[in-house]
C-alpha cells in the first residue's frame, strides 16, 4: 500500500509538472515558431531526483543566509554596554565565578567583568557544521539583540563570536521560575500567578507584533527573576 500511495503521489506531481511545463510553453511568445520537442516523460526516479536537487538547493541558501547574517553581527561584537557606557570587552577581560547551567547547546555562567567590576551572565553556545544548530544560535541572537525595548525580556550587554562559540552577555537574574517553584512550600499565591501571566502574554505578544517570532519554548526554566521578581523571559533558539 504504501508503495502504492508514493507512485500515485509521484504520478500526480508528474502530471503536474507536464501542466506546467505545457502552461508556460504555451505563454511564450516565441512558442508557435520555435520547432517542437517530443516530450520526455518524467519517471519517478527523476522527479526524486529534481525534489532532491531542490531540497539541497533550499539547504544551502539557508546555510549562506545564517552565515551572512552571523558575519553582519560579528560586526557589532567584543562590545558590552553597561549603564549606558559602552566598553571593548576580550575573553581575557572576564572571570568565570560559576556554572549555573548547561543545555545541548552550551553553557551558563556567572562571570566578573574585571574592567567595571560587573557580575554578569554568559551564556556560551557552541557552532557547529550543521544548519539546524547555527540556525538555533542565530534566532536568540537576533531576538536579544533587537528587544532592548521590552521589560519582560533579558537585557543583553552585548555579545562575542568567534570560529568555534558565540557568547552572550546578559544582566545577572536571581533565579528562575523553575528553581523558585522547588524553594517554596504550597501553593502559589493567585496574584503572583496572576502578574506573571500577564507578563509572559505581554511578552509573547510583543515577539509576534513586533518581531515576527512566535516563542516556542515558553517553561519555567526559561522564565527569570531578577530582585524585585519581575520575570524576564530568555532561549529565544526555539523560536520561529
Amino acid at each position: 500500500m504504501a508503495a502504492s500511495s508514493l507512485e500515485q503521489k509521484l504520478s500526480t506531481l508528474e502530471a503536474k509538472l507536464k501542466q506546467d511545463n505545457q502552461e508556460a510553453r504555451s505563454c511564450s511568445p516565441s512558442s508557435e515558431n520555435s520547432p517542437r520537442h517530443h516530450n520526455v516523460p518524467l519517471g519517478p526516479r527523476h522527479i526524486l531526483t529534481l525534489l532532491q536537487h531542490h531540497h539541497q538547493m533550499q539547504r544551502s541558501m539557508e546555510r549562506m543566509e545564517i552565515d551572512l547574517k552571523l558575519a553582519e553581527i560579528m560586526k557589532q561584537t567584543w562590545y558590552l554596554t553597561i549603564g549606558g557606557q559602552r566598553y571593548q570587552a576580550e575573553i581575557s577581560h572576564s572571570e568565570n565565578l560559576d556554572e549555573i547551567g548547561r543545555w545541548t547547546c552550551g553553557w551558563v555562567w556567572n562571570m566578573h567583568f574585571k574592567k567595571t567590576g560587573h557580575i554578569i551572565t554568559v551564556k556560551q553556545m557552541c557552532r557547529s557544521g550543521k544548519r539546524e544548530k547555527n540556525k538555533r544560535i542565530l534566532m536568540d541572537l537576533e531576538v536579544v539583540l533587537k528587544s532592548h525595548d521590552c521589560p519582560y525580556i533579558v537585557l543583553c550587554y552585548g555579545t562575542g563570536i568567534t570560529n568555534t562559540d558565540v557568547l552572550i552577555a546578559m544582566k545577572i537574574m536571581g533565579t528562575c521560575a523553575e528553581k523558585l517553584k522547588k524553594r517554596i512550600h504550597g501553593p502559589t499565591t493567585e496574584r503572583i500567578l496572576g502578574k506573571m501571566t500577564f507578563e509572559i502574554v505581554e511578552t509573547i505578544f510583543y515577539l509576534k507584533e513586533k518581531h515576527g517570532v512566535i516563542h516556542c519554548s515558553v517553561k519555567p526554566s526559561n522564565i527569570l527573576l531578577d530582585d524585585r521578581r519581575q520575570i524576564k523571559m530568555c532561549n529565544f533558539d526555539i523560536s520561529g
